[in-house]
């Protein structure tokens, strides 16, 4: 893993990108050595999530594209997951 970014009493702290060495990365703001506050994640699969992140997980407002199944959903989490109003978008109608 590499990361590139601000720093904080030896912490990513601010504006920052990590890059796995599977491919994915992250490119958003840090707190305390987390991803927190507004980003995007690119999975290796082609998958990405676009939006809030509290202590490393999706957790607010975000969107979520699945690259095989060409499903998008646009709407709130919570610790990683679906929670609350959201709407699934598919490509095929």
């Amino acid at each position: 893993m590499t990361y590139k970014g601000q720093y904080y009493q030896g912490l990513r702290e601010g504006i920052g990108e990590q890059v796995w060495k599977n491919g994915g990365c992250y490119q958003g703001y840090f707190r305390n050595d987390k991803s927190n506050g507004k980003g995007v994640q690119v999975y290796p699969n082609g998958d990405w999530y676009k939006g809030d992140w509290k202590d490393g997980m999706s957790h607010g407002i975000g969107e979520y594209w699945q690259e095989k199944e060409k499903i998008k959903y646009e709407g709130e989490w919570y610790c990683g997951e679906k929670n609350g109003f959201g709407r699934e978008t598919y490509q095929d109608g």
